[in-house]
């Protein structure tokens, strides 16, 4: 049977663990800095000079982040799918990202105030559970690439050893 690669090239990976820490630690910045920092201006107290510098590398690193999306989704989740390898959490990950490009988009060009309230804490809340979500896919996919390649090992192994007597 033909080896099903779920890996994709280092640089790749690289640039998209990259692009995920600035696009968090930029929301997380731009999030704090809104909701508790407020600066003495020339008409009274003003937002920080920096929130929309934040938000403009947030929003440019999450455009990023898509290209990547669509390229694993292409790849890494339909390969993941036919291996049947930590299927619910790569499923999770992929609703997780789909959810925030869709809040993304409800933030910048849908609804009042009050929609715009709900849909931030929900873009908020996701957004810093993502890199958690992410490790424990990582990891778990780590386990079991170590597993299956000792398996195989330990068969190949024994084959051998058949093979000798």
């Amino acid at each position: 049977m033909k080896r099903i690669g779920l890996h994709f090239p280092r640089l790749s990976k690289l640039g998209l663990w990259l692009l995920f820490l600035l696009s968090w630690s930029t929301g997380a910045a731009w999030f704090g800095l809104h909701r508790w920092v407020r600066i003495a201006g020339e008409f009274g107290e003003e937002h920080s000079l920096w929130e929309p510098v934040l938000i403009r590398i947030h929003g440019g690193s999450a455009m990023l982040i898509m290209m990547y999306y669509g390229y694993l989704l292409g790849t890494h989740v339909t390969v993941g799918l036919r291996a049947k390898r930590n299927r619910l959490l790569g499923l999770m990950l992929v609703s997780v990202i789909g959810f925030q490009i869709v809040t993304a988009y409800g933030l910048y060009y849908i609804g009042g105030e009050d929609f715009r309230g709900v849909v931030s804490w929900a873009h908020l809340c996701v957004g810093l559970s993502l890199p958690f979500l992410l490790a424990i896919h990582i990891a778990l996919g780590h386990r079991t690439s170590r597993r299956i390649a000792a398996a195989k090992g330990h068969m190949a192994l024994g084959a051998t050893t058949t093979a000798m007597k």
